[in-house]
């Protein structure tokens, strides 16, 4: 799996912290389940169930269950201001 971060989204996360965890989320409502990501900024709490990254000097753990097009994560900024967060592109979701 090959992992990209844009120099915007690395500086930024690094102001926030060296650890990001990305994981699933399955939400069960009252017609359909979604299944969503989750962004934390800690290590997992069973970090056996997570491939580890590291680039430069951050930490960046990923949910192994998780599929990605063309086995390829991208982590970006989106936002302005005290409005901004992570965005994580390129999800599989079938």
């Amino acid at each position: 799996m090959k992992v990209r971060i844009s120099d915007e989204a690395k500086n930024w996360l690094m102001k926030k912290s060296s650890k990001l965890t990305i994981a699933s989320v399955y939400i069960q409502n009252c017609c359909v389940p979604l299944d969503e990501i989750a962004i934390h900024y800690k290590e997992p709490d069973y970090p056996n169930n997570f491939y580890k990254f590291q680039i430069d000097q951050l930490d960046i753990f990923i949910e192994k269950s998780l599929r990605f097009k063309n086995d390829e994560l991208t982590i970006t900024l989106s936002g302005f201001g005290p409005f901004q967060s992570l965005n994580i592109g390129g999800i599989s979701r079938f």
